[in-house]
């Protein structure tokens, strides 16, 4: 689920996220600077607050030993970098959308 899709959740944004994020089979990462700074805690205070919830929420569900981390894809757009992808998930297959 794309949270476009979900303009206004009923139960508001923190567990709508939640949710969807335990729910997924696989959860895509776009990973570009600007979110990579949102999850590192390096953006202007107030801005990207969804993204430092869901990396928050990604990190400790992958933090047990024993965690399928791979259902977490990071995906590269452009001219985007390896090193946009957060820290604990540079180690897993990522994939640049634009080639074949």
């Amino acid at each position: 689920m794309v949270d476009q899709y979900a303009p206004n959740p009923a139960i508001g944004w923190p567990r709508w996220m939640e949710r969807e994020i335990q729910a997924a089979d696989f959860v895509l990462l776009v990973c570009t600077d600007s979110f990579l700074r949102r999850v590192e805690l390096r953006e202007e205070r107030g801005k990207g607050r969804g993204v430092v919830w869901e990396s928050n929420l990604i990190y400790n569900l992958i933090y047990p030993s024993d965690a399928d981390v791979q259902r977490f894809i990071p995906v590269l757009l452009g001219d985007a970098q390896s090193a946009s992808v957060p820290l604990p998930l540079r180690g897993l297959t990522n994939y640049r959308v634009d080639t074949e």
